[in-house]
């Protein structure tokens, strides 16, 4: 630790290491990237004493890591309270009484010059705290939520319906209790519709790739215990692959990506659809690909999937709502195709021109390192700390 330096208190639902969910990603990066100008420590739940294993990955860049394991039992009571009490299943899932005693007895011991907290669902903990506080959003939860119900029927979609309202006022509630709140894009933004909102994009490392593509092969990666990832994976397996096939017989289209459900893995035929489920190295599985497609139906934020596949010059098509904010442009670094048939012929005209693939590929590439590099993100960060920090 060093004395003349400024601190900060990152406080987050879940242990920010492995990055294989993006709130996780941005945490860390958040972490690491202001870690040499503040004194960092880490405040954080935790669900399973493996992910302790990875404590090494945050104490190089924190002074001090404290973690408090989630109660299931008390997860479970707060679920079962949450309509009674009016308040949304998202924020009943990660109250805990002992997380927030010992967090008090940390603010009320020591005086941080910044508390930023993770998501929505962990506002509450320091509303009544009077240091400089952020709050990152990551995204619009109730844009999530009403996307989310979009795409339900029946009771599941009065369930989501009634949650993204309640998630609605929760959203504005909280947002109003923080010096300021961050999203990654204008979109979320926009929802919100506050003027403490500031918007700090999602950054991503480029790499350079150390293996040949394969041929004819179609690339989803990203957490498959998450909704709208599912859901995209079984639009485009439902209503585009089957006309890709017919074209290229020997299409693969390979799912990549932790916590696979059943009705994704039956889709795993070891011929033409591969489901993969966690990988060591996403790196290497996009590098092995032709092309990356994001046929994102709901969701909102942005997408590191694009992002990530992009840094490295894979081609990538997404729909309209999945490149949401980010500002590539239709056929110069990107491809934009929403509905089946043009999801069907934009896959088609891609695999089989190398070179358009190339050409996309690098543009995307160029795009990533002058708009998402984390040294412009990082410079985003310091400037909201210092402002707060001074006040």
């Amino acid at each position: 630790m060093k004395l003349n330096k400024k601190s900060i208190l990152f406080i987050s639902s879940r242990f920010p290491y492995p990055l294989d969910t993006g709130d996780r990603l941005v945490m860390f990066n958040n972490i690491k990237l202001v870690s040499d100008e503040y004194n960092v420590t880490l405040f954080t739940m935790y669900d399973d004493d493996d992910e302790l294993n990875n404590l090494d990955k945050l104490k190089i860049y924190c002074v001090n890591v404290i973690t408090i394991k989630r109660s299931k039992i008390e997860t479970y009571f707060n679920l079962f309270l949450s309509p009674l009490i009016l308040e949304p299943l998202q924020v009943a899932y990660y109250k805990s009484k002992v997380f927030k005693q010992k967090l008090n007895e940390l603010l009320l011991g020591k005086q941080f010059d910044i508390v930023h907290i993770y998501m929505l669902r962990m506002a509450h903990y320091v509303q009544n705290f009077d240091s400089f506080k952020v709050l990152s959003l990551i995204d619009s939860m109730s844009l999530n939520m009403s996307r989310r119900a979009e795409n339900e029927t029946g009771l599941k979609y009065i369930i989501f319906k009634y949650e993204t309202l309640l998630i609605k006022n929760y959203e504005l509630k909280m947002v109003n209790k923080f010096d300021t709140s961050l999203v990654v894009s204008n979109i979320d933004k926009e929802v919100i519709n506050k003027n403490n909102i500031d918007v700090i994009p999602i950054g991503v490392d480029i790499f350079q790739c150390a293996k040949a593509k394969e041929l004819n092969t179609i690339i989803f990666t990203g957490n498959m215990g998450y909704f709208p990832n599912q859901n995209a994976v079984l639009w485009f397996v439902k209503n585009c692959f089957d006309g890709i096939k017919k074209e290229i017989p020997d299409v693969r289209f390979v799912i990549v990506g932790k916590n696979p459900p059943k009705h994704i893995q039956d889709y795993h035929d070891g011929q033409n659809v591969f489901v993969k489920g966690f990988v060591e190295s996403m790196t290497d599985e996009l590098c092995s690909a032709s092309i990356s497609i994001a046929p994102m139906q709901s969701g909102s934020g942005m997408q590191n999937k694009i992002l990530e596949a992009m840094s490295i010059g894979l081609p990538v098509i997404t729909t309209e709502l999945g490149r949401g904010d980010i500002m590539a442009v239709d056929e110069k670094n990107i491809l934009i195709a929403n509905t089946p048939d043009q999801f069907v012929r934009s896959c088609i005209e891609l695999l089989n021109d190398v070179e358009k693939q190339d050409l996309i590929g690098n543009n995307a590439k160029i795009f990533i390192n002058d708009n998402h590099s984390w040294k412009n993100i990082k410079q985003q960060y310091l400037k909201i700390y210092t402002a707060g920090a001074c006040k």
